[in-house]
């Protein structure tokens, strides 16, 4: 399944028509909706969570989503769908937590460095 997918299931189960309204109910961005549906970006890890509960999956389903949808070559999309196949749902979600962890801990550091 397609992050934008994911959303316009959000969308129909809450009755919410626009991108603007479906913003509000997730407390996102409006642009970075947007930016989610075009693919130009993918969730913050604050987002995550947000967007997986909204649609009744964990976040390593959605991280699965948006990881399968981003790869550039079919074999790595097939690679990653096999991969958390095999993990299941609550490995699957615990190695997602994992990554943004690590995420969150790369951020910070480069902030560290950059900083005066």
């Amino acid at each position: 399944m397609k992050i934008k997918e994911i959303l316009d299931s959000i969308k129909n189960a809450s009755g919410i028509t626009s991108n603007a309204d479906l913003g509000r109910k997730l407390d996102i961005d409006l642009r970075r909706i947007g930016d989610y549906y075009t693919g130009k970006r993918e969730p913050t890890s604050e987002d995550y969570p947000k967007i997986a509960t909204a649609a009744g999956i964990t976040a390593g389903e959605l991280w699965e989503a948006v990881q399968v949808e981003r790869a550039k070559e079919e074999s790595t999309r097939k690679a990653w769908e096999n991969y958390m196949k095999r993990l299941g749902g609550l490995a699957a979600s615990f190695f997602g937590v994992v990554v943004f962890i690590q995420f969150q801990l790369e951020n910070v550091i480069e902030l560290a460095l950059l900083s005066p």
